[in-house]
């Protein structure tokens, strides 16, 4: 019997979610008109990528399964697997405390990808008002191709602090600050090192502390600072610090003393008390700078009706010697010492000290005391003796005697009230 043939062909196109092309096959079937079940000797393949040829064998109708398995071929491809948050690195900067509710800075990246916010993840905290200093937290949701949550904690921490001021001495330095009102304590850092690799901390406790002393070093040390607060709170682990972001970091050198020619200087300032002499032959008079500051100063004190004069200003080591052997006959060498230094170490063989109107006791009342008491210190002068401080100075109170150091040293003094033994570090004690 003739055979008729009749070629159906059926083409199926997949378009996947990457835009990708997928496979087009071409069925070529060979038919009996008169059969009522079709049988298929032959089917060609064709592909993107590849062609191939095989016979296959199918009992049945072929069109069910070529359409069910492209239905689950477009339902795979459609399916997006999506990241989860664990997969997600999640960073929050702390935030200083400023009186207010401040987000910290979040960032959210995935493969060192930084994905954006309300884009793919979404943030919300469980309270937006200001509660100070503490640890604090929020959840991270993610959004998109990204699933799942957690939540994050950051740091409300205090405020930054630095030193007011840093005081040198010979063999010791002092560190002052201003207390900060939302801390519990402080941390200090000390270094011999500029770059504070190796440091000593030392834990001040006390919000209201703002001092500290740092003694017996070694005189011309470099020592590198710095200072942050901490305050408490409570977390799921218990009780712990949160700091404060540290200082910026600040050199401190103690004082260096040189003996030149017999002669003692500290830091360029000269020296001369029961501790510390000086030759037998130095000095020849008033130092040219101390005289012409003091001409100014009584020139203006003048202008306020004050006369102010020299008494006593330069003495040699001889002239010293004598005043204080007279002092010794008349009232004994423990009074002596109190109120007359003993040859080689009095400040007027300096050719820097004066006795300014009168050496009695009694001149501390007067107006021209108490006109020098407030202003030499503009001039460069400092009240050498001052009251209340003869444990430290090694002298009784003299409010006639006035010392030049030059305006920058004396302003500090003055307004520090220190004497120069407290402001150098040193004593006065003789040996």
């Amino acid at each position: 019997m003739k055979k008729n043939y009749k070629y159906v062909l059926a083409a199926v196109i997949i378009a996947t979610a990457a835009g990708a092309f997928s496979y087009y096959s071409f069925f070529i079937t060979k038919s009996n008109a008169n059969a009522q079940n079709l049988k298929t000797d032959e089917i060609i393949s064709l592909s993107s990528s590849q062609k191939t040829e095989d016979n296959i064998e199918v009992n049945g109708n072929p069109h069910d399964d070529i359409y069910e398995s492209v239905i689950e071929s477009q339902h795979s491809d459609k399916e997006v697997q999506k990241i989860n948050i664990s997969e997600c690195d999640i960073i929050a900067d702390d935030v200083t405390y400023n009186g207010k509710f401040t987000e910290p800075s979040v960032k959210v990246s995935y493969n060192g990808t930084v994905l954006s916010r309300n884009v793919d993840y979404k943030i919300e905290y469980d309270s937006t008002e200001d509660r100070g200093v503490g640890r604090y937290y929020f959840t991270v949701a993610m959004l998109g191709e990204y699933e799942g949550s957690t939540v994050k904690s950051y740091n409300v921490i205090p405020e930054q602090i630095s030193f007011a001021s840093v005081k040198t001495k010979v063999s010791e330095f002092q560190l002052d600050w201003l207390p900060s009102g939302n801390a519990d304590g402080y941390e200090i850092a000390i270094s011999k090192y500029e770059d504070m690799s190796v440091q000593e901390i030392i834990t001040v406790d006390g919000c209201e502390s703002s001092t500290y002393l740092k003694e017996n070093l070694p005189q011309n040390s470099v020592y590198y600072v710095k200072i942050r607060s901490y305050a408490y709170t409570d977390t799921e682990d218990g009780e712990e610090k949160i700091y404060s972001l540290w200082s910026n970091r600040e050199t401190v050198e103690t004082k260096k003393i040189e003996v030149i020619d017999g002669v003692t200087y500290i830091d360029g300032i000269l020296i001369a008390n029961k501790t510390y002499s000086l030759p037998e032959n130095y000095g020849s008079g008033l130092n040219d700078e101390a005289l012409e500051a003091f001409q100014t100063m009584s020139d203006d004190a003048s202008a306020d009706g004050i006369n102010l004069y020299i008494v006593s200003g330069y003495r040699s080591y001889w002239l010293q010697d004598s005043i204080y052997n007279n002092f010794c006959a008349q009232r004994g060498v423990s009074e002596a010492d109190r109120v007359s230094a003993r040859p080689g170490h009095s400040e007027h063989q300096t050719g820097l000290a004066m006795d300014i109107n009168s050496t009695l006791f009694s001149f501390a009342d007067t107006p021209e005391a108490k006109w020098l008491a407030d202003n030499c210190w503009k001039y460069g002068f400092v009240i050498r003796y001052p009251q209340n401080k003869e444990d430290i100075t090694g002298y009784a109170y003299e409010a006639w005697h006035i010392r030049y150091l030059g305006k920058e040293i004396a302003k500090e003094l003055y307004e520090s009230g220190l004497t120069l033994e407290e402001y150098l570090g040193i004593t006065s004690q003789y040996g």
